[in-house]
C-alpha cells in the first residue's frame, strides 16, 4: 500500500535487539527528519519487571545506527517511555520517563551536548502550542492496568481507591516544576456514579487539543468481577471547567 502512494518502507533497525518507540499521536522524528526516538531492549516477550531496563536513544536514519544516551526502567512495551521532542527555551530536546529513587520524573536531553535536565513528573502528553505537559502516575497504573504502567514494588494494598493527592499533573517544561491540577477523587465525586464508588480508579490516555486550551482524558475504575469501567472527560490545563463527555457505563 505504501508503494501505491509513492512511499517505500525501510527498516531502520536490525536484530537481535528489540527497538520500539511509544504510542500513537506522538511524533518520533526530530526537526530534520533524521533522528527517530526509540528504546532498545534484550527482550520483547514478557511484561517489563522492576529490574528490567531499556536503553534510551536515537536511531540515525542515514546509517540505521542506534545511539544510546541513557537507560530507564520507567517504560512498558505498549507505550515505551512516552518519549517526546520538545523545545521549551533550551533548544531542541527529547524526553523520556525515569525513576529518581521511588519517584517518577522525566529527563530532558539535549541530543547535541548530552546535557540532561529533570522535570518533576512522568510525561504523558505534551502541548504543541505551549511549554507545558501533563503528567500521570504510571506507578499507580501498574497496579490498575499493568500493560500501560511502569513495573514497581509498590504494595497495591497501599493505594487509595480515589486519592485526593494524585491525578493530572501540570508540568512546566521550561522550569521543570509540577503541580497537581485535578485529582482522581475530584473526578469520581463529580461523576456521581454508584458503579464506581469504593472501586480503585485511575486516569489514562490524556491528550491536549490543537491549541493547548483543553485536555481530554479517561477516568477508569475496576469493575466487580474483572475488567474496568471507563468515562471520558475534558478539562482546562489549569484544572478548571471539568466536563464529563461520556459517563461511566
Amino acid at each position: 500500500m505504501l508503494k501505491e502512494f509513492g512511499f517505500d518502507a525501510l527498516a531502520v533497525t536490525r536484530p537481535p535487539k528489540h527497538h520500539f518507540f511509544g504510542y500513537y499521536g506522538i511524533t518520533p522524528w526530530d526537526r530534520t527528519f533524521r533522528h527517530h526516538l526509540a528504546l532498545e531492549t534484550d527482550f520483547h516477550k514478557h511484561r517489563p519487571r522492576p529490574e528490567d531496563r531499556a536503553r534510551v536513544g536515537l536511531i540515525d536514519r542515514q546509517n540505521s545506527t542506534f545511539v544510546v544516551y541513557a537507560e530507564t526502567s520507567a517504560f512498558n512495551l505498549q507505550q515505551g517511555s512516552m518519549m517526546h521532542w520538545i523545545d521549551a527555551g533550551h533548544g531542541e530536546e527529547f524526553t523520556y520517563n525515569d525513576w529518581q529513587e521511588s519517584c517518577l520524573i522525566s529527563r530532558a536531553v539535549n541530543p547535541l551536548t548530552r546535557a540532561v535536565r529533570t522535570i518533576q513528573g512522568a510525561i504523558a502528553a505534551v502541548s504543541s502550542s505551549t511549554s507545558q505537559a501533563i503528567g500521570l502516575n504510571f506507578a499507580r497504573m501498574a497496579h490498575c492496568r499493568p500493560v500501560v504502567g511502569y513495573a514497581n514494588s509498590l504494595d497495591p494494598a497501599s493505594l487509595h481507591n480515589a486519592p485526593a493527592d494524585d491525578g493530572l499533573w501540570n508540568l512546566d517544561l521550561q522550569s521543570g516544576a509540577s503541580r497537581l491540577i485535578l485529582s482522581i477523587g475530584e473526578v469520581i465525586k463529580a461523576s456521581d456514579s454508584k458503579q464506581v464508588q469504593g472501586k480503585r480508579a485511575w486516569f489514562n490516555h490524556v491528550l491536549f487539543n490543537t491549541d493547548g486550551s483543553r485536555l481530554l482524558f479517561f477516568c477508569r475504575a475496576m469493575r466487580p468481577g474483572g475488567g474496568f469501567l471507563s468515562s471520558l472527560w475534558t478539562v482546562s490545563p489549569d484544572g478548571t471547567d471539568l466536563q464529563c463527555q461520556i459517563p461511566f457505563g
